[in-house]
């Protein structure tokens, strides 16, 4: 049993079942703690003054299953306003793995930027409430010692928080434009999110052992957001972004690796106009990384 600030299960999972590894620059559960970690919301990506238990259980054999549960006394800002848990089972063997999760958060705080053109809301951030919950899939299967096919699913639903108005004069070390957060969303109001992903890496090292610390990885991304439904349908926060990503990581230690990666994005729907976004973004890299 622990205690404090700690990774949201939702964020250790994708850790492991990303088939990119979670690249902060390439994979969409990497670059956002939206749906990589947070279940709606990326502050919730770790639960401040939050209790958890989790164990694991060893079969003769030697699968393990594993569970969690943790809860969080108040929101990212502080135990004054909201709350949060989430709940984790998982099995896992040397050629298969799902994982299971499911959180629910009251008033969780959403950090933006304040209104442009505004010169009060200079140095200021903008702040929203949500209520969230979530539904996390993972799956892994090992057909061969160096083939490994990674895919998941996630479902998150942005509700109106619990809370109307909440009086924030500063988190985060930030002083909040107008001192308050509000609700984002009026009282029936709800808007569906998905997030699908397949893919897979494999490991040169298996077949050819001169060759051992190259690997390679390609996965497909589809995050998706329904229109916020309710007395009335706003299409105009509908929309979804298809993400190819592929990278070749090269182990040159046990400290150093070097990457290649390219990340392919396509944008569509209301959310998206072509007006003011960029339909097609495509971006390449490279880099030495270093773990301390």
């Amino acid at each position: 049993m622990t205690y404090g600030t700690q990774y949201n299960p939702f964020f250790e999972i994708t850790v492991t079942y990303d088939p990119n590894g979670k690249a902060d620059s390439f994979s969409p559960l990497g670059e956002s703690g939206t749906v990589g970690g947070g279940g709606g919301v990326s502050e919730n990506s770790r639960m401040k003054n939050s209790l958890k238990y989790g164990n694991t259980y060893e079969l003769e054999s030697h699968d393990k299953i594993n569970y969690a549960v943790i809860n969080q006394f108040g929101n990212s800002a502080g135990t004054s306003h909201g709350n949060g848990y989430t709940t984790q089972l998982g099995y896992e063997s040397s050629s298969f793995g799902v994982q299971l999760a499911y959180d629910r958060f009251f008033d969780s705080v959403k950090s933006g930027t304040a209104a442009p053109g505004n010169p009060l809301a200079n140095d200021t951030i903008a702040v929203s409430l949500y209520n969230t919950q979530a539904v996390l899939l993972t799956g892994r299967w090992m057909p061969t010692k160096d083939l490994k096919i990674i895919g998941g699913m996630e479902w998150y639903q942005l509700q109106p928080s619990s809370s109307r108005s909440i009086d924030y004069h500063s988190i985060y070390d930030q002083t909040v434009f107008g001192g308050v957060a509000t609700s984002a969303l009026k009282p029936g109001f709800k808007q569906d999110n998905y997030v699908y992903y397949l893919g897979a890496n494999f490991d040169f090292a298996q077949r050819v052992p001169a060759l051992a610390g190259l690997t390679t990885s390609i996965g497909y991304y589809l995050t998706k957001a329904d229109a916020i439904d309710g007395p009335t349908v706003s299409t105009n926060s509908q929309g979804k972004i298809d993400t190819w990503t592929a990278m070749v990581d090269y182990k040159l230690n046990k400290r150093f690796d070097t990457y290649l990666a390219y990340t392919t994005n396509h944008f569509s729907g209301d959310k998206y106009p072509s007006a003011s976004n960029y339909t097609n973004v495509t971006s390449y890299g490279a880099g030495l990384r270093m773990k301390f």
